[in-house]
């Protein structure tokens, strides 16, 4: 082997065997002894190191920052997808969870029949759902907002002072639109979402209603107390009501549960959707027969003939609205110089 001064080397082999291969393979190892310097070089070259790692670092983080600005940037600038799109997710969402709690049982192959006779039960296409609000279940959010391993110093972040390191805090820069709603309270936000589905990520519970189809008010009833759907737990307690209410679901109002109330109000919703659907004399022409539920419909409103009159029970529903339509007339009227100074 020689060696030059420029660090190469090079091999010399009198004798070498193949074995029927293009190349052999071979180890070496290195050893470089530095030749001697003054303590005068030896400074002038740490310096020079340390230099050159400072502006190193001094670039990565530069870049870091920069890649920060642009992404914080980035993201508050995603527009929000349609309203429709994300209420329908939602729907989905919470229709699913609650229709398989309701499908459980049985054979899943027999899924499909389950699933028909909770629609002969149900109005499903009718169902409603309402979300909580998040200060139903109070605590301290933690923001999901991360930068990566490399964390933020006092020194790439700008405050009024004070405020000090928060978990909700949030990034903004002077450059990215205004945050979303929900990013001081340290909410999980979606990016493309809106107002509302940030509410609905960040609810404690969502409250789901399902109405029961006309007269199946008391087979959904004892559907709903199978073990295998609800079950029938706590439906024996006492129903906790004025005498009065007691009186009229009971004769005596002893002893009564919550199912013997919901029996009655499903008895009294039944009878209420028995009348509706019989026609009577319309108030207006009795000559005719119409639904009570149609009389409005069929012979408009009169806000101005008899009026309306409260009953004895404070409570009765009564329906009464006006409504303004837009007019292009012109009323002339007196110009007084002073109304307008």
């Amino acid at each position: 082997m020689r060696v030059d001064p420029k660090g190469t080397f090079r091999i010399i082999l009198h004798e070498a065997n193949f074995d029927d291969k293009p190349f052999i393979p071979f180890k070496i190892t290195t050893h470089w002894s530095p030749p001697p310097i003054s303590a005068d070089q030896q400074k002038a070259y740490d310096d020079a190191l340390k230099a050159y790692d400072a502006d190193k670092e001094r670039l990565i983080k530069e870049a870091y920052m920069n890649s920060i600005r642009e992404r914080i940037k980035q993201a508050s600038q995603i527009r929000s997808r349609r309203s429709d799109d994300l209420r329908e997710e939602e729907r989905t969402i919470v229709y699913r969870r609650l229709i398989g709690q309701l499908v459980t049982a049985g054979d899943p192959k027999d899924r499909h029949v389950t699933t028909e006779l909770i629609r002969s039960l149900f109005d499903v296409e009718k169902m409603l759902y309402f979300v909580a609000p998040e200060w139903w279940a109070p605590r301290l959010h933690q923001s999901h907002e991360s930068l990566g391993a490399t964390p933020l110093t006092g020194e790439d972040k700008v405050s009024w002072g004070g405020a000090g390191e928060r978990l909700d805090n949030y990034y903004i820069t002077d450059e990215s639109d205004p945050a979303r709603f929900g990013a001081s309270l340290g909410w999980l936000l979606q990016l493309d979402g809106d107002s509302m589905r940030n509410a609905f990520l960040n609810s404690p519970w969502v409250k789901a209603v399902i109405p029961i189809r006309p007269g199946k008010e008391m087979d959904a009833l004892a559907w709903l107390q199978k073990a295998h759907v609800e079950g029938a737990d706590g439906l024996d307690a006492l129903y906790d009501a004025p005498q009065q209410e007691l009186d009229k679901i009971k004769p005596g109002g002893q002893n009564v549960t919550i199912k013997d109330a919901l029996e009655y109000l499903a008895k009294q919703v039944a009878d209420q959707n028995t009348t509706a659907n019989q026609p009577a004399p319309s108030p207006y022409d009795p000559a005719k027969n119409v639904l009570p539920t149609e009389t409005v419909f069929e012979h408009g409103f009169y806000p101005l003939q008899g009026s309306f009159k409260l009953e004895q029970d404070p409570l009765k529903v009564f329906t009464q609205w006006v409504e303004i339509l837009p007019t292009d007339q012109i009323v002339a009227i007196e110009y007084i110089p002073e109304d307008h100074l």
